[in-house]
């Protein structure tokens, strides 16, 4: 086996059986196919420059010697293929073409103009590849840059990566942001900072501390997000936790969590629903259980199979419909049904209310009809019509009708229209009636949802 060495030259090469050296030196070769093959190591001292394409068994580079500040470059001016291992030492690696490697470990910067095949690349801080990836295990301290579609079963970025085409991985974890233009299919990405892809995705799990913006797609597990969430296209998920600001074209999704503001530009399905903040969905709502802090805005129709509990209020432009509806403030709505009970301060309604019980709050009002089992109007509110079985009226009540087999009604109260029970009637003293009392046989029949009372939109009392 013969060794060569190049010190502090510029030397052509037609092949070398053995060790290459190169020291502050350029390499050239005469070869017909112009690849320099070396059939042992490389070993280079400082910058070394290759004027072609580089085969070798390994590859190594170091400062020169005797030892400078000067970090070295490694320059290969057309494609270098490795069969084992490279190492370059506190310094970098350029390669104007492909570069092909079981295993790269380069301390600095590794730059590949075209495309990088490797099982394993350890880059302690910027890689960058103009075409595609395509390895096993990418570990890179800084920013990995990808020019075209690429796939490593496993991405560690301590900064950030920035790809082009389509990135495909079974593990990612970044920690700083992810910026893409294609699409980005993993099991799992785990991000510190930001993550903007201009495209679909196919995730298993999400996990980021800042903020999120996709191109719709599919998310089959967990979205978790520490700032704010927005999907641009359509998406689909399971489970979703977002600490601020959630905002979807619509979507289908099993539980979601958002601790802010959640923001629907289209129809959203859901099993479960929470938020702490505000709710607005443009288009309609179905799902299991909805419960939000404060407003819950609604553009279209509300279809719960469980509960709808607002803190605040509760502004739906078509119907609701729940097993149970509570709201804090008021409920506003073309029509309200509940299988159990509907309590709030306030129900304004185009069609009436209809549930097992349902209650008006202490100065509250309710526009439209109210029909039920049960229902029970607190001190100082006003209402129109009730048709009931079981009717409660508070202290200083105003309504309008009256239509129930058994009513009782506090002092001051008053009914500006009629009165018409079956069983009887108990009303405390100062109790004003516009008509008398009727005890009837049977009671008028509820308006239907197409006609409300009498055919027109309630009246304010």
């Amino acid at each position: 086996m013969s060794d060569f060495e190049v010190q502090n030259e510029t030397a052509t090469i037609s092949g070398v059986e053995g060790v290459l050296k190169v020291q502050e030196g350029k390499v050239l070769t005469d070869s017909p196919d112009n690849v320099l093959r070396v059939t042992g190591a490389v070993q280079c001292r400082g910058d070394c420059v290759f004027e072609c394409d580089l085969m070798a068994e390994s590859l190594e580079a170091r400062r020169a010697a005797p030892p400078s500040v000067h970090r070295p470059q490694v320059l290969v001016i057309g494609n270098l293929t490795v069969e084992r291992t490279i190492k370059v030492k506190k310094g970098e690696l350029v390669v104007n073409g492909n570069l092909e490697a079981k295993r790269i470990e380069v301390d600095n910067r590794l730059y590949v103009q075209d495309d990088l095949a490797c099982d394993v690349a350890a880059i302690g801080g910027t890689m960058k590849v103009g075409g595609t990836v395509g390895a096993e295990t990418l570990n890179v301290g800084g920013t990995l840059e990808m020019g075209s579609d690429s796939h490593a079963n496993r991405i560690n970025v301590g900064g950030k990566i920035l790809y082009h085409g389509n990135l495909k991985s079974e593990r990612i974890s970044v920690g700083g942001k992810v910026v893409g233009e294609g699409l980005l299919k993993a099991n799992r990405v785990d991000v510190g900072g930001k993550v903007m892809v201009d495209a679909e995705v196919d995730l298993g799990e999400i996990d980021v501390g800042g903020s999120i913006v996709i191109g719709g797609g599919s998310i089959s597990e967990e979205v978790d997000v520490g700032g704010t969430f927005e999907s641009t296209a359509t998406l689909r998920f399971r489970d979703m936790k977002v600490g601020g600001t959630a905002t979807l074209p619509g979507g289908e999704g099993r539980n979601i969590e958002v601790g802010g503001l959640l923001k629907s530009r289209g129809d959203l399905d859901f099993a479960s629903l929470e938020v702490g903040g505000k709710v607005d969905i443009q288009g309609n709502a179905r799902g299991g259980q909805l419960e939000v802090g404060g407003l819950a805005r609604v553009s279209d129709d509300l279809e719960l199979e469980e509960d709808l509990k607002v803190g605040g209020a509760a502004r739906i432009g078509g119907m609701a419909n729940a097993c149970s509806i509570r709201v804090g403030g008021v409920l506003e709505t073309r029509g309200a049904k509940a299988v159990e009970g509907i309590e709030a301060n306030s129900i304004i309604t185009t069609i009436g209310a209809k549930a097992d019980s349902i209650e008006i709050g202490k100065n509250g009002e309710a526009l439209g009809p109210l029909i039920a089992r049960d229902v029970r109007i607190n001190d100082k509110a006003a209402v129109e019509d009730i048709y009931a079985e079981n009717v409660e009226l508070g202290r200083r009540c105003r309504a309008r009708n009256l239509y129930a087999k058994r009513i009782e009604i506090d002092s001051r109260s008053q009914v500006s229209g009629e009165v018409k029970y079956t069983d009887l009637i108990d009303a405390e003293d100062k109790v004003t009636f516009a008509q008398n009392p009727e005890r009837v046989q049977e009671l008028p029949t509820p308006p239907s949802e197409d006609s409300g009372v009498n055919g027109d939109e309630p009246q304010k009392t």
